[in-house]
């Protein structure tokens, strides 16, 4: 029982934590003039409401991760040369997807009569 307290107390709110946060390095990469703390209140805002998905797309890489070190264990560490950059990737597209997006301006042409 002290065991299931501990992990209610620590674990879950440490990934709710973790999820909160987890773009922070985006923002700090697009606003390298903001601060910290402003870059982790961004992450906060941007991620309220996509927590969900983004743990969804972090748990549909467990198998690509698993296959990794397997292959790893039997060949080579090599593997995760493609797989890291290929997750980072992935977070990043998550994170550009967040960003509010401006309306393209539209193009007034003049009709010759």
């Amino acid at each position: 029982m002290l065991i299931f307290i501990g992990l209610l107390f620590f674990i879950v709110p440490g990934v709710l934590i973790f999820y909160r946060y987890s773009l922070a390095v985006f923002v700090l990469y697009d606003n390298p003039d903001k601060g910290v703390i402003w870059c982790l209140h961004e992450s906060n805002r941007l991620v309220t409401g996509h927590k969900k998905q983004l743990f969804s797309l972090h748990v549909s890489f467990i198998p690509l991760l698993l296959l990794c070190e397997v292959v790893a264990m039997l060949l080579a560490p090599i593997v995760d040369i493609w797989a890291k950059p290929f997750i980072g990737i992935a977070c990043a597209v998550f994170y550009n997807e967040l960003l509010p997006h401006e309306e393209p301006a539209e193009v007034i042409s003049e009709q010759a009569e």
